[in-house]
């Protein structure tokens, strides 16, 4: 941080006038001059800029303004708020125009000229720093950010100015203290961002270590699941691309006609459910609604699930609904919906591929949701259910799911 400042720019050379000596038939025109920034006309500013900006890649993120500022004397409260009132975008990282915006009406320089340092430590007024002079500038530094560890501060410093001693005058002009300095402080920065790297390391592996174990589920036959593990389990299923197929099993009381806590899961996430058990018994108990009414009905959620990206949900409580033989169509209710290869292959692709069908004109549906996915779920008995729905549904698509709820139990 503290190499030498630039001179003041030169003034402008006059546009156009030809260089002396040149001869009338290779007359040449003085190269366009860059403009001056009226915020910064000597330059000063773009340089601290440059010399907080450690690693060259033209911003200034929260740890090259911490210590560039520190180690110029500013106060860590200072340092915190300043980063904010510099960084208006709120990004994390001031670009010069932000630096530049903000500099230009302040006093207070952000990177000190070296000439400051050496003057204020130069105690005898000879134009150099000895060894005591030197230790007192190292220990200050220690002070303020503990860069020597388990090292003494004699033998150091000791070790330091022989470094930086061209002459071998046991002390350190100001030419030799420039090129040490510079050195110095990024040796300084770079143990305490080495530091802070390793804190946090350890940090994070505290933070991973009380993490409960993420639970596994794997293999082709039935995976038990807690509730609460469910969209664990339902995106470890979509990665095999099978069709989750959950087996209800948390409710108390499997006779009792209100929701299970999983089916009151499924009510408020973003879901569009479909209870089939209900269509089978208007459509073929009760005959009260025409088969195509509750085709266009489930069309209906179709479409809605595709657009805004929600889970389209086969609730079959405990029923047995023809969905292969009966409840199907490619223009309501495609077989594919069942089919997590198809449906993975389509949501997010751009395309509608076999949603077409589904779509009505005036549907403003362009292309299936990446976010879109499809369930199922049943509430007869693990040992049951297969013997059940084999027949009406495609169960060689699945993943089949025990889900229990052993703390709500």
């Amino acid at each position: 941080l503290y190499t030498m400042p630039p001179k003041p720019a030169p003034k402008p050379a006059v546009k156009g006038k030809a260089k002396a000596g040149a001869s009338k038939g290779g007359e040449k025109k003085d190269e366009p001059v860059k403009p001056v920034d009226p915020r910064d006309p000597h330059g000063l500013l773009a340089w601290e800029f440059d010399r907080l900006d450690r690693n060259g890649d033209t911003f200034v993120d929260q740890n090259e303004f911490h210590h560039g500022l520190l180690t110029a004397g500013w106060d860590q409260n200072e340092v915190s708020t300043l980063f904010e009132k510099i960084n208006i975008s709120h990004d994390g990282k001031i670009t010069k125009e932000e630096f530049l915006n903000y500099r230009a009406g302040q006093d207070k320089p952000m990177v000190l000229d070296p000439k400051t340092v050496f003057a204020e430590y130069d105690k005898d007024k000879d134009d150099a720093l000895n060894l005591r002079e030197l230790a007192r500038l190292v220990r200050k530094v220690e002070d303020d950010e503990g860069f020597l560890g388990v090292r003494e501060l004699g033998p150091y410093v000791k070790e330091q100015l022989a470094e930086g001693d061209k002459d071998g005058d046991q002390k350190l002009n100001f030419a030799e203290f420039t090129a040490w300095f510079d050195g110095f402080i990024r040796h300084v920065e770079d143990v305490r961002a080495k530091f802070e790297a390793e804190q946090a390391a350890r940090k994070a592996a505290r933070a991973k270590a009380e993490e409960p174990p993420k639970p596994k589920f794997e293999g082709d036959g039935i995976w038990d699941c807690d509730m609460k593990d469910v969209p664990v389990a339902l995106e470890e299923a979509y990665n095999k691309k099978k069709t989750p197929l959950l087996i209800d099993d948390t409710a108390d009381d499997r006779e009792s006609l209100n929701p299970t806590p999983m089916e009151t899961f499924l009510l408020y996430g973003n879901n569009n459910l479909l209870e089939m058990k209900k269509m089978s018994v208007e459509v073929n108990i009760r005959k009260d609604k025409p088969l195509e009414t509750a085709m266009e009905e489930a069309r209906d959620k179709v479409v809605k699930a595709i657009k805004y990206g929600n889970t389209l949900c086969f609730l079959l409580a405990n029923a047995c609904p023809p969905i292969k033989s009966k409840f199907n169509s490619p223009e309501s209710l495609p077989l594919e919906l069942f089919d997590c290869e198809q449906v993975l292959a389509v949501a997010g692709s751009g395309h509608l591929k076999w949603f077409e069908k589904v779509l009505r004109p005036g549907e403003d549906v362009k292309a299936v949701s990446e976010k879109f996915r499809v369930l199922v779920m049943t509430k007869f008995t693990v040992e049951d259910y297969a013997g059940y729905l084999q027949d009406d549904v495609p169960l060689e698509l699945c993943q089949h799911i025990h889900v229990t709820n052993r703390k709500g139990r």
